[in-house]
């Protein structure tokens, strides 16, 4: 049936056609609405409740959100009288086409990210350094890579503790045009063990790379117009590490050295590396959930080489630490980290107990008599952190009532959660978390955690 310009409506049983024509809605009053503006100027519409902070103090302002400590919104202002310091993404180093880089340790691991990364900045000749040379494991990929990108590459086999060979090295630069305008010092060796089983030769062997390598390039270096002479160094050079003492010394060395050119006013550059993902050591030795659950979190190499670019594009200090690191649960493993010097890292959150505490509470449980006294004392605990967690007391928490019900909102749940796994040790998924329903839920997850 063509369209009449009216609609239809079916009245009875389906296939009936008995239609009645729908009658046009009788006009209803209208009148214009005023325009908002004249609605917040009569008081129609008013602003929700809020608190200002100045954007120097967004800290406060977030902490406030965590917290619920807030009415409405948090505001961020721009006052004219606080100036406000704003850090700019660095471009990193300007590379130059006709000079040559060098990388000791460029042929695997972080040391060959490197060279991926310096030849996506310009790079155009890269000298690596490794022992093995083009036979490293990783270097066919790599060489091939970079070639294909129009990087002149060459593959060294030499000991970077040689004078002689690395000497080679720069003079094939100057013979080829390209001399020398950026050293990264990669190369290292792991031999851990505790002190008592160590000897002069295994010490010597830790040592070499990073020291006397280093030495190597600060000395054949001196006479070239460098850019910059970056070394990588370790978080252990700061923190210390069970079993590494040779590596944490040789780390501390190099920022040594590196402070000590730049009082001689050449480029120097320590980075103080944590943990690196999907390359190098922690990844070929599948340490990736080790080193997660002892406090060091992992940072892809990507990330770590915009860390390179941002210290080299502006004035950082000598020696420089990047990475995650959850001090608290590090410094139950490293007693060097309850030392003075490093009280400013672990001022706590708010409900998290002291690490002596968390150690006394999981000897307590390890020492329970049945499953009933464990659980008693994880619900405990658990109602303690909570309090703290909602700024009240202890008899004010009822372990039975949901989580929603006992004022927890998701940012409240998140920081608990942290709590939970500084105080037992374990990992429990915010999802999982919340799945619970109630305190008590929580802590028969907590207890299945502990048993596995």
């Amino acid at each position: 049936m063509p369209w009449l310009g009216r609609p239809w409506r079916v009245r009875g049983r389906a296939g009936s056609r008995c239609r009645e024509l729908l009658r046009p809605p009788r006009a209803l009053p209208w009148a214009p609405c005023p325009p908002s503006s004249a609605r917040i100027t009569d008081g129609v519409y008013r602003p929700l409740p809020q608190q200002t902070y100045p954007a120097g103090r967004v800290a406060d302002a977030l902490s406030a959100l965590r917290h619920s400590r807030h009415l409405g919104k948090a505001v961020l202002t721009f006052p004219d009288t606080e100036p406000i310091v704003v850090t700019r993404p660095d471009d990193g180093p300007g590379l130059q086409p006709a000079a040559t880089y060098v990388i000791s340790g460029g042929l695997s691991g972080l040391g060959a990210a490197t060279a991926r990364h310096l030849a996506s900045r310009g790079a155009r000749s890269l000298a690596l350094i490794g022992r093995r040379g083009a036979a490293s494991p990783e270097a066919v990929l790599l060489l091939d890579e970079l070639r294909e990108q129009g990087v002149d590459v060459t593959a060294y086999a030499a000991d970077i503790t040689d004078g002689a060979a690395v000497a080679a090295v720069f003079d094939q630069a100057e013979r080829k045009g390209r001399p020398v305008r950026g050293v990264v010092h990669a190369a290292m060796q792991l031999d851990d063990a505790p002190l008592d089983e160590l000897d002069t030769s295994r010490v010597r062997d830790v040592l070499a790379p990073k020291v006397r390598g280093a030495e190597v390039l600060d000395e054949l270096s001196r006479h070239s117009a460098l850019d910059f002479f970056v070394v990588y160094s370790s978080v252990t050079a700061l923190i210390g590490n069970m079993h590494q003492a040779p590596y944490a010394g040789a780390n501390l060395h190099l920022e040594s050295l590196m402070r000590a050119r730049r009082e001689q006013g050449l480029p120097g550059l320590a980075l103080g590396w944590g943990g690196i993902s999907d390359t190098g050591y922690v990844a070929r030795t599948l340490l990736d959930d080790t080193i997660a659950r002892s406090g060091i979190g992992l940072i892809s190499p990507r990330t770590a080489m915009a860390a390179l670019d941002r210290h080299l594009g502006r004035e950082s200090e000598a020696a420089v630490v990047i990475g995650v690191m959850e001090w608290e649960r590090l410094a139950s493993i490293l007693p060097s980290l309850t030392r003075p010097r490093f009280s400013t890292r672990l001022r706590r959150i708010a409900g998290a107990p002291a690490p002596e505490a968390s150690a006394d509470l999981r000897h307590r449980l390890t020492a329970a008599d049945d499953d009933a006294a464990r659980h008693a004392l994880i619900a405990e605990a658990l109602r303690e952190m909570t309090a703290a967690t909602l700024h009240t007391t202890p008899d004010r928490v009822n372990c039975s009532a949901g989580l929603a019900d006992l004022g927890l909102d998701s940012l409240m749940a998140a920081e608990l959660k942290v709590h939970l796994q500084q105080t037992f040790g374990c990992e429990l998924g915010l999802m999982e978390f919340m799945a619970a329903g109630n305190l008590s839920g929580v802590a028969e997850r907590i207890d299945r955690a502990l048993r596995r």
